[in-house]
């Protein structure tokens, strides 16, 4: 999956698990909401296209949106709590 808005991401100066969970989205090649849900059980399935990934033990958690025909992840948010 090709990721915008990982910018966001950086700026945040989040941790670790958040730099890993990015890499396993560049790698991964979705076509299907359930096949982000299986390959992250905590991930959030808001809409058709839209994501939420908890981080930090849930203080910390990413927004995103997915456009599964051309594999593309918009990071949309950094929702800190």
């Amino acid at each position: 999956m090709k990721i915008i808005g990982r910018c966001k991401v950086h700026q945040e100066g989040l941790s670790a698990r958040l730099n890993n969970w990015l890499a396993e989205i560049s790698h991964a090649h979705w076509k299907i909401p359930s096949e982000v849900k299986n390959h992250f059980p905590s991930v959030t399935h808001i809409d058709p296209n839209k994501f939420i990934y908890p981080v930090a033990d849930k203080k910390m958690a990413v927004e995103f949106l997915i456009h599964f025909p051309h594999g593309i992840v918009l990071i949309t948010n950094i929702i800190i709590n």
